[in-house]
């Protein structure tokens, strides 16, 4: 699977792009057991954000996709999450606002996406939303 996060605030565009392969070994239980694909997402998603919020930079980076991180070398995507994080600063709330599946996303190539959107609130930014889309 893989994860794009982007967090944006108002009059902000997107801050990060991360990707996420099929499961941290946390969410690779429940991600199996559930019922769907969206269901299923949103485990990975749980499982792997926590990863982000505590600043496990490398350890985000080994759970991710093999297709962004073709096109997103790990240096730089570690320098990119520190440097989000730093503006946002520490996650206060996070709360599931949609997940969905599609085919189609702009410059990705066609497949079998599942995006999960999130409304969150950081230490720097008290509005914030944060999407992953897993494939």
């Amino acid at each position: 699977m893989i994860a794009l996060l982007a967090l944006a605030s108002p009059g902000s565009v997107a801050l990060a792009a991360a990707p996420v392969k099929a499961a941290t070994k946390a969410a690779a239980p429940a991600a199996t057991k559930a019922a769907t694909p969206v269901k299923a997402a949103e485990a990975v998603a749980s499982a792997w954000l926590p990863l982000i919020d505590t600043a496990q930079w490398v350890p985000a980076w080994n759970a991710t996709g093999s297709y962004l991180r073709a096109t997103v070398g790990e240096a730089k995507w570690l320098t990119s999450i520190a440097q989000v994080r730093a503006i946002t600063g520490a996650l206060v709330s996070r709360r599931l606002k949609s997940a969905y599946e599609t085919t189609y996303l702009p410059g990705a190539p066609y497949g079998h996406y599942v995006v999960v959107y999130y409304a969150s609130r950081f230490a720097h930014r008290s509005l914030a939303s944060e999407t992953l889309t897993l494939m």
